[in-house]
């Protein structure tokens, strides 16, 4: 019993933020813009959140980390209607964004392996007027 207790005592109550940065960091370059890692940390028990900046970011004082990623446009344009193009451009486009996903689903799996206790939230946006201008992207939350 006590050796049980000195291995649940070791395991990390914090996010290797260095190995999450190394899965998801070539997806959030590909579109320097506006593709991000943001940081945050639980300050208090009431949930409140304080955003850190990349250069303070460390293990000990991130509890969630989120990433934007921008999905391929292909100039397929986004109009209130939907996708304006020709038939090739939605297929060129279909091709990108499954390649896309594909990368997308093997860096989720490739932290996952590395870290299972690890909680990954997707959420996909399609906004239409915002910051990111229309653009379609995933949100992925890490937090333990």
């Amino acid at each position: 019993m006590k050796h049980l207790k000195k291995f649940n005592e070791s395991i990390e109550e914090v996010l290797d933020i260095e190995y999450i940065k190394f899965c998801f960091i070539d997806m959030v370059e590909a579109d320097k813009e506006i593709g991000e890692i943001t940081y945050w940390n639980k300050v208090s028990d009431i949930g409140a959140m304080n955003q850190i900046e990349d250069r303070d970011a460390t293990s000990e004082n991130v509890n969630n980390v989120i990433i934007f990623v921008i999905c391929p446009q292909l100039n397929i344009e986004h109009t209130p209607d939907g996708f304006k193009g020709s038939i090739s451009q939605f297929t060129e486009y279909n091709k990108a964004f499954v390649a896309f996903l594909d990368e997308l689903e093997a860096n989720i799996e490739r932290l996952k392996e590395e870290h299972p206790d690890y909680v990954v939230e997707t959420t996909f946006n399609q906004p239409l007027i915002d910051k990111i201008q229309g653009k379609d992207y995933f949100v992925i939350e890490v937090k333990k």
